[in-house]
C-alpha cells in the first residue's frame, strides 16, 4: 500500500485529509501526535500556548524525503527546518493548526504561529512553535477549554500526560490546568471524546 508516498504527492500534512473519502470505517488515525503544552499569560491573561509536537517514525520518515538528504538525515540544519515548515506544517493554518480555544460554546480560535523550529529525537520529528490567540483571554471569569485535535480524527493529537501541561509569564498565580474529556465536541460523527486542556483561575476581586 502507498498510502504515505500517495499521500507525499498531494503535498504536505494538511493536504493527507484529501485522502479521507468513504466511510467513518475507512477514516481513522494515520499520524500520531504527542504534545506538551505551556499555557502563556500576560498580564492576568491567556494569550498563546508554547508547545511540543512529537511525530510517530512513520510520518516522520515520509516527511524527511523533502530534505536535501532524505531519510538518511540525523540532524537538521537550518535550512532543513524552513523546508519542514513550509511542506509539512505551514498548511495546518487552513485547519486553525487543529486548535479550539472555547470560552463557553463559542470557539475563539488562534492566531499566528512564531519561533517555529524542529529536531529530530531519534526517528521522530519534533516540533517546537508558540501560537498565539487571536484575542487574550481571561480565564477568571470564565474557565477556558484549549482543545488541540483533527476533527476528521485522521490526525491523533493527544497530550503526552496531564503532567505535560504546564503554565507560565505573568498573571498564571493562582491558576491551573487540568486535562478533561471534552464531551461537548465529540468528534469522527461522535464517536470519539477528545482530550481538552482546561484553564481554571479563582476570580478575581
Amino acid at each position: 500500500m502507498c498510502f504515505w508516498r500517495c499521500a507525499k504527492k498531494i503535498g504536505g500534512l494538511a493536504s493527507l485529509f484529501l485522502l479521507l473519502s468513504g466511510t467513518p470505517a475507512q477514516a481513522h488515525p494515520h499520524v500520531w501526535v504527542n504534545y506538551l503544552a505551556s499555557v502563556i499569560f500576560k498580564g492576568g491573561m491567556i494569550t498563546g500556548l508554547q508547545e511540543q509536537w512529537s511525530f510517530d517514525e512513520d510520518f516522520s520518515a515520509v516527511a524527511l524525503q523533502d530534505l536535501p538528504t532524505g531519510d538518511a538525515t540525523t540532524a537538521l540544519k537550518p535550512s532543513d527546518v524552513a523546508i519542514l515548515r513550509k511542506s509539512e506544517f505551514s498548511n495546518l493554518k487552513n485547519y486553525a493548526y487543529f486548535h479550539h480555544v472555547f470560552v463557553g460554546d463559542q470557539d475563539l480560535g488562534v492566531g499566528d504561529v512564531s519561533d517555529f523550529s524542529a529536531v529530530l529525537d531519534g526517528r521522530k520529528l519534533v516540533y517546537t512553535f508558540l501560537i498565539s490567540l487571536k484575542k487574550p483571554i481571561d480565564p477568571h471569569s470564565a474557565p477556558v477549554e484549549i482543545g488541540i485535535w483533527d476533527d476528521t480524527f485522521f490526525v491523533d493529537v493527544e497530550p503526552i500526560s496531564e503532567n505535560g501541561i504546564t503554565i507560565a509569564g505573568d498573571g498564571a498565580s493562582g491558576c491551573a490546568t487540568a486535562i478533561v474529556q471534552d464531551e461537548d465536541h465529540a468528534i469522527f460523527d461522535g464517536l470519539v471524546v477528545p482530550p481538552a486542556i482546561q484553564v481554571t483561575c479563582g476570580k478575581t476581586q
